[in-house]
């Protein structure tokens, strides 16, 4: 009966009475395998920019070094055999190594860093996983410093006062990071879809910070919630602002500019709101009823002026609630420009209404 061989480190499992005269070299063999499996180490120059494709005598050492000069970013490509890695990237140049299996996906080890992998039989994975339970998070309180790269999608809380870097490269943290009061360090990526949360602040004291962002731009995408009190130094807006009604205090505005509201020609039931802007313009054309709407909350002033042509053409009928000066709006022009202006202090319970200009020409 012929040889038959184990799943994951291809031994020679030798049937009774088989290889009279070898059986010793071929059982001398597997204790070499097992040996390379178990405690032997491969030191191997990946440098350059292809792909490498590790041999079975290779792939099999159970510590893994790649050294040399790296021109491109490479796959070091294992056996697709269930096995287990340790990891070292001991490689130069600015550039990426992922080890996986030929057909299969793999795992980015940063450079100057060892991980432990495992090859699961299709694909090489990272063989600790920092996951909480049922979707909480993981504590992880290292009693010195540490580094913590790939935690996939984990969500990591981490809580300890010693140093935690964020290595350079591509590989960073990959999901939620929830770090109470560290030393943090962060020279790698956080990818997009990262969550960054520091829960407490430094040392009390006008030089320590929670968080800071030191040199470069930082971008922040989608919303900010900001609480308590915060001091910019300087801002470059480079997209709307919402303020959300809230009261910004002692500025100084220069180049500024309003929000005009053009409605158009108008000869229908139009409502003019106090939050499309400051300014309305329009155009009569025929006969209508203007009627204002969301004012702002009482206590607080609002005001529309109205840039309105040809507003004597036909009949403009305004909203009731607006309070003119002997109680008579004013004479539009039939031919030519107005402006009005509205304001309201009571959330619009009572409206004072003026002519600010008539019969511009």
């Amino acid at each position: 009966m012929a040889s038959t061989f184990s799943t994951s480190l291809n031994l020679e499992l030798m049937s009774t009475g088989e290889n009279s005269g070898t059986w010793g070299t071929k059982l001398n063999d597997n204790f070499d395998d097992l040996d390379d499996a178990i405690a032997a180490r491969l030191s191997k120059s990946v440098a350059g920019s292809s792909d490498i494709t590790l041999t079975t005598a290779e792939s099999i050492n159970i510590w893994h070094e790649y050294n040399g000069t790296l021109t491109g970013s490479i796959n070091v490509k294992v056996i697709t055999k269930e096995m287990c890695y340790w990891v070292f990237n001991n490689t130069g140049g600015a550039f990426t190594l992922t080890v996986k299996t030929s057909a299969g996906t793999g795992i980015l080890v940063p450079q100057g860093q060892t991980m432990l992998l495992y090859c699961d039989g299709t694909n090489v994975v990272a063989g600790a996983n920092f996951t909480g339970q049922s979707g909480a998070a993981l504590t992880f309180d290292p009693g010195a410093s540490q580094i913590v790269t790939n935690t996939s999608a984990a969500l990591l809380k981490i809580e300890n006062t010693n140093a935690i870097t964020v290595p350079s490269g591509t590989a960073g943290i990959a999901a939620g990071l929830w770090v109470t009061v560290p030393n943090w360090t962060a020279t790698g990526t956080i990818t997009t879809s990262a969550t960054v949360y520091i829960e407490g602040p430094a040392t009390e004291g006008s030089t320590d910070y929670s968080l800071w962002v030191d040199d470069g731009p930082t971008q922040l995408d989608g919303t900010l919630d900001v609480g308590g009190t915060t001091t910019l130094a300087a801002l470059t807006l480079s997209g709307a602002v919402t303020g959300a009604d809230q009261t910004v205090s002692a500025i100084k505005l220069k180049d500024y500019g309003e929000v005009v509201k053009v409605h158009g020609n108008l000869n229908s039931a139009t409502n003019a709101n106090f939050e499309d802007g400051n300014v309305h313009s329009f155009t009569v054309t025929g006969s209508f009823t203007l009627t204002l709407t969301n004012p702002p909350a009482s206590g607080t002033a609002g005001s529309i002026t109205f840039e309105i042509t040809n507003g004597g053409s036909s009949t403009l009928t305004w909203d009731p609630q607006i309070i003119w000066p002997g109680g008579n709006a004013p004479s539009l022009t039939a031919s030519g420009p107005d402006t009005v202006t509205v304001y309201t202090t009571n959330a619009g319970t009572t409206i004072y209404g003026f002519a600010a200009g008539l019969d511009f020409s």
